[in-house]
């Protein structure tokens, strides 16, 4: 689809990475310290969303305008990809059902949470792939940088900007887990444990992708996340031992390779040890490898559902209900809560939210798992089975948009290299049968993003 409005594109690009920008620097944490009361239950309701989320309506409107009529633009992009329009439909349901029934109240995290990724989707795919490039590196720079500040607030044992949940400081004791700029540990490391699978995509040499693979997982030691340290783990621990396997059968190793690259894993894996014992990272993991008070948490709000009412079961609880259900099972808001966002949704929604929810999340991960396959789609596993363990779909957070958003980019990254690809093999094959290379290399355009069929 080509632009009407090249200045409008231009805007669009440099709005969409300023959101994704804001999303992941700007957090709940540093919004309260600047005053704004983002997750506090009084204030201005204009405050109640992020400001990512208004830089990323602009966004969105100048990427409509630059294709000229806005809504036909819009309502192409949906026809296009269906199941955003699913999303998009099922999550102004839940909405316009939350306002209805509650007001306002609790509204907001709809909007950043769950429409902003679909919205933030469609922005990406009417611009330019190079804007899409452009942004899947930004994205991972800030990630890179909230790792180097994880590893600072290591260090110093000092956050670099007050942990707070809800206004409240958590008593961390003696373990010491880093936030960065991401607001919590927990979306430190679901962001980065998620991204992770695709950094083995970069065209790089293959000793800088593994010392970002290492740094990754050091720096998820550092923000304390089981879950996603033992995913990203396994994952990368089969991956290299599976390659490492099939190049061994096809006799693709010497002698001299096997054994100085069997020396160098000793080594590598013994440096990590000693960086992690000196600098005290993970200190959170390794004291709680077992049934803790977290775990039992988890395990304990599952008794939320004896007691619903049957009114609760089909139409959902308020608010209030909601924070009594929580003083019942003896948790001490807001500093414990509800961390399953399944069951979050469902004490929301009822049945008649929860299903549409469902549904339309079903959709929307079958059609990123359909984008791009490799990494991705480990990316994808990665994200739904972390996301479970934790609230962060039913509060306010970025993380799925800011995931969306390097999927979709990826994405677009991949069609480009496979058309690179497609283009040099034509080339060749001409010059075969003429007898000389061409004049000029051939620049591939890139047709609308779109899932692959089947």
């Amino acid at each position: 689809m080509r632009m009407v409005n090249p200045g409008m594109g231009r805007l669009a690009t440099l709005a969409v990475l300023a959101s994704l920008a804001l999303y992941q620097t700007l957090s709940d944490a540093l919004l309260f310290q600047l005053g704004i009361p983002y997750t506090m239950p009084t204030g201005n309701v204009l405050f109640k969303l992020h400001p990512g989320t208004y830089v990323g309506v602009l966004a969105l409107a100048a990427a409509l305008l630059a294709h000229g009529n806005p809504l036909a633009t819009f309502t192409a992009a949906l026809r296009r990809h269906p199941p955003l329009g699913v999303w998009l439909g099922s999550m102004l349901f839940l909405l316009v059902y939350s306002i209805a029934r509650y007001g306002m109240s609790g509204a907001a995290f709809l909007i950043d949470t769950l429409i902003m990724p679909a919205l933030i989707a469609i922005t990406l795919l009417a611009l330019p792939p190079s804007a899409r490039v452009t942004a899947f590196r930004l994205i991972f720079a800030l990630v890179f940088l909230n790792e180097f500040l994880a590893f600072v607030e290591t260090a110093r044992r000092q956050h670099v900007v007050l942990w707070t949940v809800a206004g409240v400081e958590p008593n961390e004791g003696e373990l010491f887990r880093a936030v960065a700029l991401t607001g919590h540990p927990l979306n430190g490391a679901l962001v980065t444990g998620t991204l992770a699978p695709l950094i083995l995509t970069f065209r790089i040499p293959t000793w800088q992708r593994a010392a970002l693979l290492g740094i990754t997982v050091l720096a998820l030691l550092a923000y304390g996340g089981r879950t996603s340290f033992l995913l990203t783990l396994v994952f990368l621990g089969g991956y290299l031992m599976l390659q490492a396997f099939a190049r061994l059968l096809r006799g693709q190793f010497s002698y001299v390779q096997i054994t100085g690259g069997s020396l160098l894993v000793v080594l590598g894996i013994g440096a990590l040890v000693g960086i992690v014992l000196l600098a005290g990272l993970g200190e959170r993991i390794f004291a709680k490898m077992k049934v803790d008070d977290s775990a039992e948490v988890r395990a304990r709000i599952w008794q939320v559902f004896d007691l619903l009412t049957p009114e609760q079961w089909v139409a959902g609880a308020s608010p209030a209900e909601i924070l009594d259900f929580i003083h019942q099972l003896s948790l001490a808001d807001p500093l414990e809560t509800i961390e399953n966002f399944w069951i979050n949704m469902y004490l929301q929604f009822g049945a008649i939210g929860f299903v549409p929810f469902v549904v339309a999340m079903v959709m929307l991960l079958r059609w990123l798992w359909r984008l791009a396959p490799g990494p991705s789609r480990v990316s994808i596993l990665f994200f739904i089975v972390t996301a479970s363990s934790n609230n962060s779909l039913s509060a306010k957070a970025s993380m799925l948009a800011t995931v969306v958003a390097a999927l979709v980019c990826h994405a677009s990254r991949r069609r480009a290299r496979r058309l690179e690809k497609r283009e040099r093999q034509r080339a060749v094959g001409a010059s075969g049968s003429e007898g000389h290379l061409p004049q000029q290399s051939v620049t591939p355009r890139l047709a609308p993003l779109r899932p692959r069929t089947p």
